[in-house]
């Protein structure tokens, strides 16, 4: 169902609502299910808001909501920080950005941003 989102504000407001914004799995379905509106702000601002508990699970529900969107370079800015930040990156997930390096959108993409 295509209503702009506003479902999914509705359910985010409900976790808010009832004390479950904290909670990882909520945190991480608030992440996917913006991500795969195409609502990638509003899945950035729930992954800026947990600052202090980040696990794997944040990251790499931010990180997908990046390749599902077409994001690729704020992707690959997200798999340095989470190196940075000693987060592990599992397989999968690393496959997942080789495969959307590899399309050639990516490498049209960093063209476009370096010219």
């Amino acid at each position: 169902m295509d209503d702009g989102g506003i479902s999914g504000r509705q359910v985010h407001a409900i976790a808010i609502k009832q004390g479950l914004e904290g909670k990882v799995v909520i945190q991480c379905g608030l992440i996917k299910m913006y991500g795969s509106c195409g609502m990638v702000e509003e899945s950035k601002q729930v992954f800026k808001l947990i600052t202090d508990d980040r696990d794997d699970a944040h990251w790499n529900a931010m990180l997908t909501c990046y390749l599902h969107n077409g994001f690729y370079v704020e992707a690959l800015k997200l798999l340095y920080q989470m190196k940075a930040a000693a987060i592990e990156v599992t397989e999968s997930l690393l496959n997942r950005v080789r495969i959307a390096c590899g399309t050639g959108t990516l490498e049209n993409t960093v063209r476009g941003t370096l010219v």
